[in-house]
């Protein structure tokens, strides 16, 4: 029969230091790793703007539903118009969500149907960094990143490029559809007021939907986006 090893003091002081120096070199091998690992434009400038990003809950009513913002200065949050609870439909209740968890409640600034672009202001100033819109205008090939929260997942990002520049139907169905922007990142659903950021991190669109002729029938369409001088002329129109 064999005896059980009866481990000294000393032995056990061995073993602890062991475990402490493969729990420091493990930590070291991490930090290089990050190190090492390069982040390429597109992928600095999500990191840059994703604080920005947020969750919108309306209740009106008995409906509710949600959609994407992103902030910007003075607590005023940008979206889609589409997003805004009804005038006519009564009262309604809005919540902003940066992270998923806690909310502060906003209020409608107003809206513009022509460009499809909302604006709300927080009641609570978050401590957020907010981003900028961009003066300069984006040409085709132009790497571009979408930013939301489809269905009240927070921060989801898809990266693309510009598909096509000043796209005005025909036909349009409603006043919004005129100088859009075209992407090829994926629009998911619930990405509405979406931002629409270039490799500084500054935001070149906001996302509208997915729109064409038949895309109640096949679901296969444009993934349109307001351009950003038309988000500033809706912040001009309400002196912001």
């Amino acid at each position: 029969m064999k005896l059980p090893m009866i481990l000294k003091n000393s032995d056990i002081k061995n073993v602890k230091k062991n475990q402490n120096d493969i729990k420091r070199v493990f930590s070291q091998l991490q930090e290089e790793s990050k190190n090492r690992r390069q982040i390429d434009p597109i992928g600095k400038a999500i990191q840059f703007a994703e604080p920005a990003a947020c969750l919108i809950t309306v209740i009106q009513g008995k409906h509710n539903w949600t959609g994407s913002g992103f902030l910007i200065d003075n607590g005023v949050i940008v979206t889609a118009e589409h997003v805004l609870p009804k005038k006519e439909n009564g009262e309604a209740t809005i919540q902003i969500s940066f992270d998923g968890e806690n909310s502060i409640e906003a209020i409608v600034i107003g809206g513009n149907q022509e460009t499809d672009t909302g604006l709300l202001h927080c009641k609570t100033i978050p401590l957020i960094r907010p981003v900028q819109i961009s003066i300069n205008p984006v040409v085709n090939g132009d790497i571009i990143a979408t930013i939301g929260c489809p269905e009240g997942w927070p921060n989801v990002v898809t990266v693309g490029r510009i598909a096509g520049t000043k796209m005005t139907p025909p036909e349009k169905h409603t006043q919004s559809w005129s100088d859009m922007l075209f992407i090829d990142a994926h629009i998911l659903e619930g990405s509405s007021g979406s931002m629409v950021i270039d490799i500084l991190g500054q935001v070149v669109g906001m996302v509208m939907g997915v729109i064409g002729k038949k895309i109640q029938e096949t679901g296969i369409g444009q993934n349109a986006v307001v351009p950003s001088y038309r988000i500033i002329d809706t912040l001009e129109k309400f002196n912001y």
